[in-house]
């Protein structure tokens, strides 16, 4: 009698501690600068999840990065060989986070009823400054709280330099 009534009691607290899990902002994804093909991958995952939960809504929380990445190629090769760091300028971390919604709300394979949901659904939110340009993309449920961004260098650490560039267009990859 002692194990079914353990059971029992076993079973509704892992039912309500699932339940709570759904409730909560759950992170899908985090990524730095993406080549066109692994950009795009990661935009079909966040277009599957958001549809998967149609009243749950996107965070884009981006961070700028220390110093801005340029890849030298190598002549002989064409492949980058060399990295030179160069002083980022001020908003390079929103002009990478804005080619998220960009292209979720614009790219053509997708039927225009998924993109016109998806532009009520993402919020894009600062989150201060890491070492590298990085996002990370939540989904959160209706009620439940946003996430809170996680900077590891202070504004005041960064030296930036020059305008910022535009966004970047992962629309156009291949045309």
């Amino acid at each position: 009698m002692k194990n079914l009534i353990f059971g029992f009691v076993f079973i509704i607290f892992s039912a309500f501690t699932v339940a709570a899990q759904t409730d909560e902002a759950r992170l899908i994804d985090e990524f730095g600068k993406l080549p066109c093909g692994d950009f795009e991958s990661r935009m079909n995952l966040i277009r599957i999840e958001s549809q998967n939960s149609p009243d749950s809504k996107i965070y884009v929380v981006y961070y700028g990065g220390r110093f801005r990445k340029e890849y030298l190629l190598n002549k002989k090769t064409n492949n980058p060989d060399k990295v030179q760091l160069k002083y980022p300028h001020r908003e390079d971390g929103l002009n990478w986070a804005k080619s998220i919604p960009l292209y979720l709300t614009t790219e053509e394979t997708y039927p225009a009823a998924i993109r016109d949901s998806l532009k009520a659904k993402i919020i894009l939110i600062n989150g201060g400054f890491r070492e590298d340009i990085a996002v990370e993309i939540w989904l959160v449920p209706k009620d439940a709280k946003p996430p809170k961004p996680t900077p590891a260098i202070e504004e005041k650490h960064i030296k930036f330099k020059g305008k910022p560039r535009s966004v970047p267009n992962f629309t156009t990859c291949y045309n």
